[in-house]
């Protein structure tokens, strides 16, 4: 890949996948939010590009797949946000009682 089409050396996309994976797999083990598991998937998923870094086709099948794993972490966020709201406000509740 030239640095035009991904501006990251291969060892900085290394560190950036390892830590954002790290950082969503523990705040999936804490929260149990499936976006969250969906974000430590598509993270790593993104150093595919490197197997075959003159492919085209697979450069753009990868990017589909992450854009789509991305926009999928969207809906579920969006869907959990609106159908337990009530689950919001007992936490909320709850924390009230606490203090």
């Amino acid at each position: 890949m030239d640095a035009t089409t991904f501006p990251l050396p291969l060892a900085y996309h290394i560190v950036l996948c390892v830590l954002g994976c790290v950082f969503f797999l523990a705040q999936f083990i804490r929260l149990k939010k499936p976006y969250q598991l969906m974000l430590a998937i598509a993270m790593p998923a993104s150093l595919l590009i490197y197997i075959q870094p003159e492919s085209r086709t697979l450069f753009y099948t990868i990017g589909l797949l992450v854009a789509l794993d991305l926009l999928l972490a969207l809906v579920i966020s969006l869907i959990q946000r609106f159908r337990h709201p009530q689950e919001k406000k007992s936490d909320q509740q709850q924390e009230a009682a606490a203090k």
